[in-house]
């Protein structure tokens, strides 16, 4: 599946890319389209340029928006119906752990804090 990516790559400029998901991946079981995004003071920071330039050229290019509404489109255990509504957690977790949740563990990546977000 080729999926059409929207970057902030300096600046007030975009740019779109191309990224290609592999459906029989066994990371990628659900997909999600987003439906509404929310722009919030810390994508307008990026936008606008109000970062640090060293932090903009550590950062850029990325894709903003860590706040979204979207509808399951793929799910690889048929388990979710398509077209279901639902709140996009912005968390990437690259473990578990017992006590700890995803959202505190230094291994996670939370989306458009300097990983694409849902654009």
């Amino acid at each position: 599946m080729i999926n059409q990516v929207y970057q902030l790559v300096s600046p007030r400029q975009f740019e779109t890319t191309f990224k290609t998901i592999n459906l029989h991946n066994h990371n990628n079981k659900i997909i999600v389209r987003p439906l509404y995004l929310s722009i919030c003071a810390a994508d307008l920071r990026y936008y606008c340029g109000n970062r640090d330039t060293k932090v903009l050229s550590k950062k850029l290019p990325m894709s903003l928006i860590h706040e979204c509404v979207g509808e399951f489109v793929y799910d690889s255990d048929y388990q979710l119906k398509k077209g279901t509504k639902v709140v996009m957690i912005p968390n990437t977790p690259s473990e578990s752990h017992k006590v700890i949740a995803e959202n505190y563990l230094a291994s996670s990546h939370f989306k458009s804090s300097g990983y694409d977000g849902f654009m």
